[in-house]
């Protein structure tokens, strides 16, 4: 059985399913990026742990089927650009990270913006650094926001 599948069984214990079933609640039962109550829900980890039920409640939020996977897309894509990068982009990339926390916590502030604090700054992050990369390449290069997830 491959790490895979290994995680997708330790999602069927009950101790994963207790917890699962807690950030809902904690969520009301709502999407955290586009408020949605009547779609097929799922619990996003911000960061993963070895068994999911360990995973501290504030790196858990409940997106809905279509922001899960804006979310995993976005996600990709960071990875890709920060694979990608040089030393002086990443450099550059910091500044943008450091200007989405700002603007995350201002969209947290006024009440702009739904979400836990780790949702906006997410996808402050992901527009910051599509902006920052598109900025670097011709636009015939650019890198095509995921779907959703532009503020």
């Amino acid at each position: 059985m491959g790490p895979k599948e290994q995680y997708a069984e330790k999602l069927r214990d009950p101790r994963w399913q207790r917890k699962r079933l807690a950030i809902f609640e904690r969520d009301k039962w709502r999407c955290a990026v586009c408020d949605r109550d009547d779609t097929t829900l799922h619990v996003h980890h911000l960061k993963y742990t070895d068994d999911p039920w360990d995973t501290p409640d504030d790196l858990l939020e409940t997106l809905c089927e279509h922001c899960h996977q804006a979310r995993e897309a976005t996600n990709q894509l960071l990875a890709r650009l920060l694979h990608q990068a040089s030393s002086v982009e990443i450099a550059e990339l910091a500044k943008h990270i450091d200007l989405a926390g700002r603007l995350a916590r201002h969209f947290k502030d006024v009440h702009q913006y739904r979400g836990s604090y780790a949702t906006v700054t997410v996808t402050c992050l992901s527009t910051a650094a599509e902006h920052y990369w598109n900025s670097l390449r011709p636009p015939e290069k650019a890198v095509q926001p995921a779907a959703g997830n532009s503020l």
